[in-house]
């Protein structure tokens, strides 16, 4: 008997790091995902002089974009992100209470942008096990994620007005605009799929420091500086293999 608790308690003390090691990441991750981007600025509006429905807002114009990003872990609960997205913004008053002014515009945007985040609910890797179900087999746990994120970055446009509002030059069309400060705050979540990748889900809210970025600006019509919401989903990849021990806070290899 005695020897038999030897037996175990060795077993147990090989198999703990290993199964500790389950929920580790690595210090490094690189991201990549599709975005769909909705501007929000003075040219478009609601169908009245009223805030904006669910269902109006879900119809005003998307554009595609791409989302990439380098993430380092800096702790269970906390990252820096280096975040760029490349894509398009566009707007139109078709449609909308403004109808009778014709303006529309597209814009290519290149942002770049500083991020930290906060990990609500921690990542986690797959935990796999044999299924008790079937002689043979695994079956898995996967749990996922849940975070906020704030930062601060720059934003490169190059706009493109329809011919009414290139031509509104003396009512509030002003060209030559390029850049703003913008400042993204967002929620995500993760999901792991295998041992090294991830499926994430995140929206942003960017604020900017201009009412430019459609090329229009009227008192009339400008309530508050102009913005614009990204919707991204991709997956992410484990870079390396340095490895954050969250609980000595160290790295090791594995």
């Amino acid at each position: 008997m005695r020897n038999s608790l030897i037996v175990i308690l060795l077993l147990v003390s090989i198999a703990w790091p290993g199964y500790s090691q389950v929920n580790q990441k690595t210090v490094s991750e690189f991201g990549l995902g599709l975005s769909m981007l909705t501007a929000y600025t003075d040219i478009g509006g609601a169908e009245n002089a009223g805030p904006k429905s669910i269902s109006e807002i879900a119809q005003m114009s998307k554009r595609p974009g791409l989302e990439g990003y380098y993430k380092y872990n800096i702790n269970p609960r906390v990252s820096f992100k280096l975040n760029g997205i490349v894509g398009l913004l566009a707007g139109t008053d078709k449609g909308s209470r403004n109808e009778g002014r014709g303006y529309s515009f597209s814009s290519f945007i290149l942002d770049v942008s500083a991020i930290g985040v906060y990990y609500i609910v921690t990542e986690k890797e797959p935990f796999f096990y044999r299924s008790s179900l079937r002689r043979q087999g695994w079956n898995k746990n996967v749990y996922p994620s849940l975070y906020i994120q704030a930062g601060v970055g720059a934003c490169i446009y190059a706009l493109s007005p329809n011919e009414k509002l290139s031509n509104a030059s003396l009512v509030g069309y002003e060209g030559g605009k390029t850049a703003t400060p913008v400042f993204p705050v967002g929620i995500g979540s993760t999901l792991p799929i295998a041992r090294d990748i991830r499926l994430f889900l995140e929206t942003n809210y960017v604020f900017t420091l201009t009412d430019y970025l459609d090329g229009y600006s009227n008192e009339l019509y400008s309530k508050s500086k102009d913005a614009y919401l990204s919707i991204s989903a991709g997956l992410v990849y484990q870079l390396g293999y340095q490895k954050t021990n969250w609980r000595k806070s160290r790295s090791y290899r594995r």
